[in-house]
């Protein structure tokens, strides 16, 4: 399937590239490119930075004629370590992209293991060169611990069940492959709500196996880092669980003192260091959900450093 990066004329309206002085970006989840494409032809003067930790889509980066330009450097690095590949630009980046979650060309890539609609692994890293799969988790994690990711990534009702079906069949042989792992969940569930208990599953597996959630506040703290006044944030979510977790920071971030009212000074010296611009987020136009329908969940959020 070709990739269509989502909330592409969001992006590029919200970014500011007006300015002949120099403008400096980051794209911090490349994937295949799409928004980073855009974002050049944008730049007058000035860098784009991305960075991908999937090997296979910083190859196709490196191949892609779309990115010869001499102002665009990709990094095959996670964007929670970005300050540390580019720090002669922390303080300014003028706007960072993140486009969170699994890309549409991950999904459709058999060999990784992110999909029950087809039979390969149990993989599912981002990441090729990090040893722990999810394999290791299904195999290796207990009962408790099957339990917790199932319902607090996946907010699966049936986590405990298949959890606990997971163990039967592991006492017998390793569970390999994600038909195996499919079959166990379908085992355990009312036939009626198949595959949205299957892609929960498989999407909590995921985001367990890729720290998804702890890399997500990391990589937000590295990007007001990185911001100059000014600098804008734009985050991309597909999943209420992702968003919550932007949410949450993104107000955190732009409260100032939190002391106790009846404080006659501020003694915790918080500063108020972002202001979200979206008060309400944005979601994808309905034009665009019928070209890209994987646009359908969607949600962006901004926020501007002060």
């Amino acid at each position: 399937m070709k990739h269509i990066p989502v909330m592409l004329n969001e992006v590029i309206k919200n970014f500011d590239f007006s300015s002949e002085e120099e403008r400096n970006f980051i794209d911090a989840t490349f994937g295949a490119g799409g928004h980073s494409i855009e974002i050049l032809k944008h730049i007058k003067k000035g860098n784009l930075f991305a960075f991908e930790k999937d090997k296979k889509s910083f190859d196709e980066a490196n191949k892609n004629t779309n990115f010869t330009q001499k102002n665009f450097f990709i990094f095959n690095k996670s964007y929670a370590l970005m300050s540390k590949y580019i720090q002669d630009f922390q303080g300014k980046i003028n706007g960072i992209l993140f486009d969170f979650g699994v890309s549409s060309m991950q999904l459709d890539e058999v060999d990784r293991g992110f999909s029950y609609r087809y039979n390969a692994n149990l993989d599912m890293r981002f990441d090729k060169s990090q040893t722990f799969s999810a394999k290791d988790v299904i195999n290796g994690y207990s009962l408790d611990n099957l339990i917790k990711i199932f319902f607090d990534y996946g907010e699966e009702k049936f986590s405990k069940k298949i959890a606990k079906n997971i163990l039967k069949v592991r006492e017998i042989k390793k569970i390999e492959t994600t038909f195996e792992l499919r079959n166990i969940i379908e085992k355990s569930i009312p036939t009626f709500d198949k595959n949205h208990t299957l892609s929960r599953i498989f999407q909590a597996i995921r985001i367990e196996v890729n720290d998804e959630f702890n890399t997500i506040k990391l990589g937000l703290n590295e990007a007001i880092k990185m911001l100059k006044p000014k600098g804008k944030i734009i985050t991309i979510c597909f999943h209420s669980l992702e968003d919550k977790i932007v949410k949450y920071f993104l107000k955190e971030k732009e409260k100032s003192c939190t002391c106790p009212t009846h404080f006659p000074i501020c003694v915790c010296n918080k500063k108020k260091e972002i202001n979200i611009l979206t008060k309400k987020p944005i979601f994808p136009k309905e034009e665009e959900i019928k070209i890209n329908p994987r646009s359908r969940s969607a949600i962006m959020r901004i926020a501007e450093k002060i």
